[in-house]
């Protein structure tokens, strides 16, 4: 079997079936049993044909029946699944263990010697992560490390922009541009000398319920030791998102009253819980803004940190505070929560969350 061909998670099945120990007998002599009887029907020059079909025969029975029987393998996935996406926080983390994630099979798309396809990605009503892989397929460039797009456009069938990065950072005029979305691409990880994996991490305070995806790039920044490389190309591609990512599951919390807060809205997804104040007072912006200002906490007196903070302006003498935390729908002990806000130096707020 042609290991070049098989992807990182193949990778580690493969591994665990024949070194782990620890893998049943019964399940060995299954996969052996498929193996020699799909073999027994075809010629043996036809039987790299066959590798992709094997491999996945191999992949469904380990997956039903070793991940409970060793820990380490178990351990090995839950790695795999959890660096899939470079840019992340706990609740992407979470949601992707919990197998809130898509696989996209798809072929690298190549110009200018330039390959890049998408192969993981999740999107709910705060988050869009997208794990892209970049390729270089020519020979004349030293070592690769790094490889990225400089001018990119995300939208979907409705023509909803859900991400703009290019030198004037503009979208056509007859589209739509989500507001209030931040963008990540920082993090690569390099799979080998010509191939890295880079994610954009968009977070935003309402994703529409998109259907597809229709990326386009214009152009990529290949980076070696001693050069960077800006190469343009049309690397144009879309993805039809499974259905959990467009009829998504979501929870609200019923909350407390404050006299300082008019309205709370919740809303708890498959990757985080955002919290949204409307505030009928004036608060302190570098204090609200400090490390220890907002403290959310479980019944168990778990605290947990916020990801990001919005705010808006409503009238003069109110605004809405939305502010995000890495606590999911898969989450335990969140039943009830209690939130806790220093709006300046004399008023602070105290609210109980429950679900």
């Amino acid at each position: 079997m042609n290991q070049e061909n098989n992807d990182n998670l193949d990778k580690i099945l493969f591994d665990a079936y024949e070194k782990n120990k620890d893998i049943p007998l019964s399940t060995q002599n299954t996969i052996d049993n498929t193996i020699d009887n799909i073999f027994a029907k075809k010629s043996t020059k036809h039987k790299s044909s066959f590798d992709f079909i094997l491999k996945r025969v191999a992949i469904l029975v380990i997956s039903l029946s070793a991940i409970t029987a060793s820990t380490v393998f178990a351990k090995d996935i839950i790695n795999f699944f959890t660096s899939i996406f470079t840019n992340s926080n706990e609740g992407v983390d979470t949601a992707v263990e919990n197998g809130y994630v898509q696989n996209v099979d798809m072929d690298f798309i190549e110009d200018n010697n330039l390959g890049v396809k998408v192969d993981y990605v999740l999107m709910d009503d705060h988050n869009l992560n997208i794990s892209f892989v970049y390729k270089y397929m020519g020979n004349d460039v030293e070592q690769i490390t790094g490889l990225d797009f400089m001018d990119i456009t995300i939208k979907d069938e409705k023509e909803n922009v859900l991400c703009v990065l290019s030198q004037d950072n503009q979208a056509d005029n007859n589209t739509t541009i989500i507001q209030n979305i931040a963008k990540f691409v920082n993090n690569q990880q390099i799979i080998d000398n010509s191939t890295i994996r880079s994610s954009l991490w968009i977070t935003s305070e309402s994703l529409p319920k998109s259907e597809i995806l229709y990326i386009s790039i214009n152009n990529i920044s290949l980076k070696t030791e001693n050069k960077i490389i800006n190469i343009d190309g049309n690397w144009n591609f879309s993805i039809n998102l499974v259905d959990k990512f467009v009829y998504r599951t979501s929870y609200k919390y019923n909350c407390s009253n404050n006299k300082y807060v008019n309205n709370v809205e919740t809303l708890l997804t498959d990757t985080s819980l955002s919290i949204a104040l409307e505030l009928n007072t004036s608060f302190d912006k570098n204090i609200i803004y400090s490390h220890n200002s907002t403290i959310l906490r479980d019944v168990n007196n778990k605290d947990y940190s916020r990801i990001r903070m919005l705010f808006k302006n409503v009238t003069k003498s109110s605004s809405i505070v939305t502010i995000f935390y890495p606590i999911t729908i898969y989450d335990t002990n969140i039943d009830k929560l209690f939130l806790h806000i220093d709006l300046d130096i004399d008023k602070s707020i105290d609210i109980e969350l429950s679900k």
